[in-house]
């Protein structure tokens, strides 16, 4: 399996994160991933977040599931009210977004995280309604095949 590539694009007027995944996802590549984004001037922690992993395969352990609770502990304080749509369609990616589904609502209870199964469901459950659906499926479109350039 290929080392965990990511897209994003923020939608900055309609305070959306839109995320497209391929790869091995480790601990090391989501905190990663949560840095380079955090770098971003345009990003706010309080966009709401449509996140698709439909080409991820979690590589994770229990131990890293711990690190990332710690994580998420420890940086508390910036992370805002918002929604995150995951996107999953193998049991890999459902147990692992579970689990962190549960860990963010435990430590982030601003934070509503729901798992889904299509793009139209997680639209539908981000709710924007100056962002159409067709511009946010546009959008996946784009960075995935921007991925796998």
């Amino acid at each position: 399996m290929i080392n965990l590539k990511s897209k994003y694009k923020i939608l900055k007027e309609g305070k959306l994160l839109i995320v497209a995944h391929i790869g091995s996802l480790n601990l090391n590549s989501m905190l990663d991933f949560f840095e380079s984004l955090s770098s971003n001037p345009t990003f706010s922690h309080k966009f709401d977040h449509i996140v698709d992993l439909n080409k991820v395969t979690f590589d994770l352990t229990s131990k890293d599931i711990s690190k990332y609770v710690e994580h998420l502990e420890n940086n508390s304080k910036i992370f805002g009210e918002k929604k995150i749509a995951l996107i999953t369609n193998s049991p890999n990616q459902v147990v692992f977004s579970t689990l962190f589904k549960e860990a963010q609502e435990q430590l982030q209870p601003l934070q509503s995280v729901q798992i889904f199964s299509t793009l139209e469901s997680a639209y539908n459950f981000i709710d924007k309604k100056n962002i159409t659906f067709n511009q946010v499926s546009q959008t996946v479109k784009q960075l995935k095949e921007e991925l796998i350039a």
